[in-house]
């Protein structure tokens, strides 16, 4: 057995392989990809009889995209944005999720929802899209006490009430498309990296869930009409809407960190500049749901996250209700281990900051800053690392980490100055590869030899 000292030993690589035995990548038949941004979630269904309730029953799955599992309507285990984030061309996880407790005698019906995720949704500082390829696609197999039901040309799939989910521009709901897709066969995917052998892997690290909610503190209405909810603290996540009005009524959500001197949301200091030409990007973080007028709808957008303490609204005539709306704080569900309290109330008020904006930016890789880039900077991580271990467990959390910062090491030894290193071929005037600390690296650092003794962040490259 080899262990590459990140937790992928090459017994777990060929476990995870084993599980997906027999299944093929199946993805729904664009002739064009939609622009980045527009992008629908697809779901894909396949139905199956059963004479008799099986002992065990597991389905495994991955993707290239974030998907969500339903077994006859019900969203099986608590796993958000699964298969997460990593690099994906050599590592991408395979989880396994129980349904013996969802399944029935008779027919049988299985769901994947599947949007752009990190595979081709938008990244880092100049929001670049399709960092992986231009086509989400998925992989199953639904085992039934040795019985197995994989992914193939004979499931279908269709459009859903997802009309669009990006991880940064935001998620776009219409509930009036609820059970009206148009069912249609999929296609097996013809995605480079679908070829790719040995990627699969069993994941070091745990899970990404939501770990907490929370009540906002205030509900205020704008002369405007915008409605401002704070809910006290920064989040990493989205939020839980209820009473989504009547048929037809449109509900925009904006989430940001601050207000202006107005009370209005401020997004401004948000907005990136893409150099050389110093266009302003926009700043995405915005949902929207339509309602459809039926009584118990809620509107919770698991395919994107944003960082945000304030949440504006628009388009309600109605005042939303504090018991309406709920902010759900999504993360690595990382164990504590330490804490902290002295005779100081502003020390342990600093030291309160200081966890939150860690559990902030610990959504599956260690990211720079929850709303904006959300990179997992090696410069970032390096001086904080020690922290978030007196915080929390962060075994499992840092070597899957570093086994994308493995995985995306150059040739010539040289290390990305982001992992996994996604969103194509970074600004050379803002991202200084091989520069851990951020210092500027030699030029050496990009050539085709290195020396361990001449450059900083750059040695040999070792196996794997």
């Amino acid at each position: 057995m080899v262990n590459d000292g990140y937790g992928y030993d090459s017994a777990s690589r060929d476990e995870a392989a084993a599980m997906l035995a027999g299944a093929t990548w199946i993805a729904f038949p664009e002739a064009i990809p939609p622009a980045a941004g527009e992008r629908p979630a697809y779901a894909f269904r396949t139905s199956f009889v059963l004479e008799a309730l099986p002992r065990t029953a597991a389905i495994h799955a991955t993707a290239h995209g974030i998907y969500e599992v339903f077994v006859n309507g019900v969203r099986v285990g608590d796993e958000e944005l699964a298969p997460g984030f990593t690099s994906y061309q050599a590592t991408l996880h395979v989880q396994t999720l129980p349904i013996a407790d969802l399944l029935q005698v008779g027919s049988n019906d299985v769901r994947i929802v599947l949007s752009d995720g990190w595979y081709r949704g938008r990244h880092g500082y100049n929001r670049v899209a399709d960092s992986y390829g231009t086509r989400t696609s998925v992989i199953a197999r639904i085992d039934l006490d040795g019985r197995n039901i994989p992914t193939d040309s004979s499931w279908t799939v269709s459009t859903t009430e997802i009309v669009a989910a990006d991880l940064m521009d935001g998620q776009i709901v219409d509930m009036r498309l609820i059970d009206r897709e148009a069912w249609v066969d999929c296609v097996v995917s013809d995605d480079p990296l679908t070829q790719l052998d040995g990627r699969f892997a069993r994941n070091p690290a745990p899970p990404v869930r939501r770990t907490s909610t929370h009540a906002p503190t205030s509900v205020t209405r704008l002369p405007s009409g915008r409605q401002i909810v704070d809910f006290g603290i920064m989040l990493n996540g989205w939020v839980r809407l209820e009473s989504l009005g009547a048929e037809g009524t449109t509900s925009t959500l904006l989430h940001g960190e601050a207000l202006g001197a107005d009370g209005d949301l401020d997004m401004q200091h948000l907005a990136a500049i893409q150099w050389p030409a110093e266009t302003r990007l926009p700043t995405g973080q915005i949902d929207r749901v339509t309602s459809r007028g039926a009584a118990g709808d809620v509107f919770e957008p698991r395919h994107t996250t944003h960082g945000f303490r304030y949440v504006a609204i628009d388009g309600r005539a109605d005042d939303v209700a504090a018991d309406d709306i709920l902010g759900i704080e999504v993360r690595s569900d990382l164990a504590t281990t330490g804490r902290f309290s002295s005779s100081n109330d502003d020390l342990n008020r600093l030291h309160e900051i200081a966890v939150q904006t860690w559990r902030a930016n610990s959504c599956d890789v260690p990211t720079d800053c929850p709303t904006r880039e959300r990179f997992g900077y090696t410069g970032d991580y390096q001086i904080y690392a020690h922290t978030a271990a007196f915080i929390d467990d962060v075994d499992g959390f840092s070597r899957k980490w570093l086994r994308s910062l493995a995985d995306d090491q150059k040739p010539s030894g040289c290390i990305t100055n982001v992992a996994p290193n996604a969103g194509g071929v970074p600004d050379p005037m803002f991202v200084a590869d091989g520069a851990a600390g951020w210092g500027m690296p030699r030029p050496s650092c990009r050539g085709s030899s290195i020396s361990h003794t001449a450059t900083r962040g750059c040695w040999p490259r070792t196996s794997p």
